[in-house]
């Protein structure tokens, strides 16, 4: 398992509070690119989060941890 640090995150686990900082563990379940960034989806034992990243993109499967802040729209 590695860290990850992504910059946007909305999600719809339990309870986020716009612009909280949020720790989420979990397994990588889908992926999508978007040009030189990305998104994944991460379900942990809250619910799931879909993570908007622009760094390497996790594999399907993966378990990881993020550290980050909920936007939601």
């Amino acid at each position: 398992v590695y860290a990850l640090f992504p910059y946007v995150a909305s999600s719809n686990i339990s309870s986020p509070k716009n612009h909280q900082q949020a720790y989420i563990y979990g397994t990588v379940e889908k992926r999508e690119a978007y040009g030189n960034a990305g998104a994944f989806e991460l379900n942990g034992s809250s619910g799931t989060v879909w993570v908007v990243w622009n760094g390497t993109m996790p594999a399907d499967g993966q378990k990881v941890l993020l550290h980050g802040t909920i936007e939601s729209s």
